[in-house]
């Protein structure tokens, strides 16, 4: 789905349809032509390309709730509903267990010929992104924004671009407002287009937590790894797993919820 083909939609999807002939669109068809030269794709929430897993919330409510009405991707151009996605989540600050396990995660996600979806954070996400990308599968990046583009994704970019896509709801970084802001609304959109979200050591009040309860409010699969009892980890554990969480101990009961996923 190409930026000028999009220039339509996109001006529909902010609600300029029934006033197309009337209004100056002009905006628009200069933003998406910078978006163009950059290679950046558009998709539209009505749009074949758009994961409908995301579409599952609802489109009211708490802002941290609706689906976007537009995604912006560059890097790998893949149809987002050809191979359910599994997302990764977990701390920055994992233990090397930790970090071993996400490798795993990502190696068995590849391997299922499934799509990994992380936020590409340092710890586990960049764990879990690499031995995916290593293995032959292919990665969603989700970023808050994605002009400038982030120097970690730039990295990968070298090795891994045809396996690799970046997808933001804002094209560009925004001026002027809250970033831990973007990051939560961020958040709702790795949660809400994976099938089942895995989390690996969660810290307390940190970022993952706030995917989990995204996830379990939506009514959307979590398996959370059982962390030794004592870690910094356990509390997050023994909260979600009281709230339905499904808990594995090992890479291969995992492989099994998995299994169970894809049956």
């Amino acid at each position: 789905f190409q930026a000028e083909d999009g220039i339509r939609d996109v001006e529909r999807s902010r609600g300029l349809g029934d006033v197309y002939k009337r209004q100056d669109v002009s905006w628009a068809r200069e933003e998406l032509s910078k978006l163009r030269d950059l290679k950046v794709q558009v998709i539209p929430f009505f749009s074949p390309f758009y994961p409908r897993e995301l579409l599952k919330y609802q489109a009211q409510g708490s802002e941290y709730i609706y689906p976007p009405l537009v995604l912006y991707t560059t890097y790998a151009n893949f149809n987002l509903n050809e191979k359910p996605i599994i997302a990764v989540v977990g701390t920055r600050r994992c233990s090397i267990e930790g970090r071993n396990l996400a490798r795993q995660i990502g190696q068995l996600i590849a391997s299922k010929n499934f799509r990994l979806a992380t936020g590409l954070a340092e710890g586990i996400d960049i764990e879990a992104t690499l031995a995916c990308l290593e293995k032959g599968g292919q990665v969603v990046g989700v970023r808050p924004w994605l002009i400038p583009i982030f120097k970690e994704a730039n990295k990968l970019k070298k090795t891994y671009e045809n396996n690799l896509m970046l997808i933001a709801e804002n094209p560009w970084k925004p001026k002027d407002i809250n970033i831990k802001k973007l990051y939560f609304l961020r958040n709702r959109i790795i949660s809400g287009m994976a099938r089942l979200v895995v989390v690996v050591e969660a810290m307390p009040n940190g970022g993952s937590m706030h995917q989990i309860e995204l996830a379990l409010k939506r009514g959307k699969p979590v398996a959370i790894y059982k962390p030794r009892q004592g870690t910094p980890y356990w509390k997050a554990y023994e909260k979600y797993v009281k709230k339905d969480a499904l808990p594995f101990e090992d890479i291969n009961k995992l492989e099994t919820i998995l299994d169970n996923l894809a049956n």
